[in-house]
């Protein structure tokens, strides 16, 4: 009976859209937030604005906003350059087959725009396994719990030509080599990369 419901094919893997867009979103809530702690703070607390350290009236403090207001306009480019990569390619999805130890490993990136690449497409394959180290125990300290490392088993590097595919329709990736140990528990990760005639 066990032997039996190990050869059952493996389920296939729900398609993948990349954070880009999520990214963004996250991204001006979080700036907007530090911006909004930051401007309330001088006005819950009436410190004053006074930043002349030589000054008896001088209070350290007013610069705890100041360090709130750079996080917010540190983070602030990341989102609008992830807004603006959404604008020009849209959205990349990742749909993979069944993943099987010993067996080929397939899929497709899709893009919700056609691309333009002057190149051909370069699709990395990787398999990675995590593992974690140590614990948990009970009523430990924070140097003693345990943590997750990760192990490099398999890496594949594919090149697609780029006039053989339409990225709207999918690029297909397929590992070409049968023997990537890999389980079906590991963490299969997928990325696709070219050079845009734009910039990426």
């Amino acid at each position: 009976m066990a032997r039996r419901r190990s050869q059952q094919p493996a389920a296939a893997q729900p398609p993948v859209v990349d954070a880009n867009a999520a990214n963004a979103s996250s991204g001006y809530f979080f700036a907007g937030a530090m911006v909004l702690i930051a401007i309330l703070i001088p006005w819950y607390f009436e410190l004053p604005l006074n930043f002349d350290v030589t000054d008896r009236e001088f209070n350290p403090l007013v610069f705890v906003p100041v360090v709130f207001a750079v996080i917010g306009l540190y983070a602030l480019p990341k989102a609008i350059r992830d807004t603006l990569r959404v604008r020009k390619f849209g959205a990349t999805t990742l749909q993979a087959g069944p993943a099987r130890p010993g067996g080929h490993f397939e899929g497709l990136v899709r893009s919700s725009r056609d691309l333009s690449p002057s190149g051909d497409y370069t699709v990395l394959l990787r398999c990675i396994r995590t593992y974690r180290v140590g614990g948990p125990i009970v009523n430990t300290i924070a140097e003693d719990k345990s943590t997750y490392k990760e192990e490099l088993k398999y890496q594949e590097k594919l090149v697609v030509p780029r006039g053989s595919v339409q990225s709207s329709a999918g690029i297909p990736l397929r590992s070409q080599s049968r023997r990537t140990r890999c389980h079906p528990t590991d963490r299969r990760s997928t990325s696709a990369s070219t050079v845009m005639s734009a910039g990426s």
